[in-house]
């Protein structure tokens, strides 16, 4: 769970609360994020942000329900291809995600990077998706569109396909 760099995202959520920005809210997913981790439990009581955190677990419709969710955050260590970006993406869902394996090269410029090692960058990103969500709804409808867009593009079946046949005219 230490490359997850759930520690970040407490900070930064703990930091946001503090400054007074309302309705954030974390749903944490994945394997050992449940309700029954002692660890994360007492963490969210240090940081004080128990009521704006929610412990999920493994979702079993996490790719059904991501659709519901504003942002995607992914403020990991180290990752390689991680496929929940391109999923959410398709979704248009915007992501928050550390530039460390091929994130840059999913989320490009649609959505934010942020360096795991800079403990300000997960919070500066946040608050410009709160406030471009918040005060500039074109915006935030345009870069929705772009995420589905791109992801649709670059990968899609259709492009895919054409990577393994190329691959099999030079073969």
């Amino acid at each position: 769970a230490e490359i997850k760099n759930h520690d970040a995202a407490f900070v930064a959520l703990s930091n946001l609360k503090r400054k007074g920005y309302k309705n954030i809210k974390l749903d944490l997913c994945g394997e050992g994020t449940g309700s029954n981790n002692s660890d994360l439990l007492e963490k969210l009581k240090q940081y004080q942000i128990e009521d704006e955190v929610t412990l999920i677990g493994v979702d079993k419709s996490f790719r059904e329900n991501i659709k519901n969710y504003d942002v995607l955050l992914l403020p990991s260590k180290s990752e390689a291809f991680p496929l929940v970006i391109p999923e959410a993406m398709l979704m248009g869902v915007p992501c928050i995600a550390s530039s460390v394996g091929d994130i840059p090269l999913v989320i490009g410029s649609n959505g934010w990077l942020i360096d795991p090692k800079k403990e300000n960058d997960l919070e500066v990103a946040i608050i410009e998706a709160f406030n471009m969500r918040s005060f500039d709804v074109n915006s935030w409808e345009t870069l929705k569109k772009m995420c589905t867009e791109s992801t649709k593009k670059n990968f899609g079946i259709e492009k895919t396909i054409d990577e393994y046949y190329s691959c099999l005219k030079k073969g």
